[in-house]
């Protein structure tokens, strides 16, 4: 037996044998990867990575800064780890990255070149200074230890990321 037709059963009974709607409806699942599902995420995070990929795309001196603290996989989203690769790829090879190439590779999906827009077609700009980028590699760092906090339950583990995230805002 389904849960609709026992929640209709319910509702019959509870409103006087009256007929009613469905009140579940399918909805569409969006596919996620075991990948994605694990990571801890907040808009702060991804803003800030957003803001990364914007400057190390327009200077591969701050590539250089870049490219040891976070890896193509720590990007929060699967478009962020796409343009990562791209540029990462492209400096590797002793090229600029190009903004049009990097768009065109997300041409057939919307949401995606959407989210990779926004990355290089923003209404901030970024002082593409050497500052500004260490100051948003600390921000990643302590927002991710952050969720983290949040979401450990062993008292252990969550002395050791409130000790780390300590020593992390004391190293200004």
């Amino acid at each position: 037996i389904s849960m609709e037709a026992i929640y209709r059963e319910y509702k019959k009974k509870v409103s006087g044998n009256k007929e009613t709607k469905p009140v579940f409806k399918p909805q569409k699942v969006q596919d996620k990867t075991k990948d994605e599902e694990d990571k801890l995420v907040s808009k702060k995070l991804i803003e800030m990575q957003k803001r990364i990929l914007s400057l190390i795309a327009a200077s591969k001196k701050l590539y250089l800064m870049v490219k040891d603290s976070i890896k193509v996989e720590d990007y929060s989203t699967k478009t962020y780890r796409m343009l990562a690769k791209a540029i990462y790829d492209i400096y590797e090879k002793g090229e600029k990255p190009e903004e049009s190439m990097l768009l065109n590779q997300f041409s057939d999906n919307e949401d995606m070149i959407r989210e990779a827009t926004s990355v290089f077609y923003n209404m901030e700009v970024y002082d593409a200074d050497e500052a500004t980028v260490k100051d948003l590699l600390k921000g990643i760092e302590l927002e991710k230890l952050n969720l983290q906090i949040a979401a450990e339950i062993d008292l252990v583990r969550l002395s050791e990321l409130i000790k780390k995230r300590t020593k992390l805002e004391e190293n200004n």
